[in-house]
């Protein structure tokens, strides 16, 4: 994937999830070079390698579920913010395995997340639909 730049170009795609109303939302870039790619309207995440313009959906354990944005931590997994539900959930790609954890408050809608540099997880919430 070429960074854009002086003498640089890019080249696109685009590319519809197969499950009708996926919402993609967050993206973010793993360490191998592909894309995860959040499907808010589905219990799902997509996983894109741009190489091939392959796209993957993963079914997360819970239909209910509803992935605002991802973070991914420096061995790869690949971490959610479950917003309908109220859990953040983390999905192993090497071992195809998912974890999930309820936030403390029923109503927390967590939002946002990210990776301190000590590669702790944090999340912004709602606290009420946003």
């Amino acid at each position: 994937m070429a960074e854009p730049g002086a003498g640089s170009s890019v080249t696109s795609c685009a590319r519809a999830a197969p499950t009708p109303r996926s919402l993609p939302y967050g993206i973010q870039r793993h360490p191998d070079g592909t894309l995860w790619i959040a499907l808010f309207g589905t219990n799902k995440l997509g996983h894109l390698d741009p190489a091939t313009a392959q796209l993957t959906e993963i079914t997360l354990p819970d239909p209910l579920t509803r992935p605002r944005r991802l973070a991914i931590t420096a061995d790869g997994r690949i971490w959610y913010s479950d917003y309908a539900r109220g859990y953040l959930g983390v999905y192993d790609p090497r071992a195809k395995t998912f974890r999930e954890f309820k936030t403390p408050n029923d109503n927390s809608n967590p939002y946002g997340m990210g990776i301190a540099p000590d590669g702790r997880i944090w999340f912004a919430r709602c606290a009420t639909a946003c």
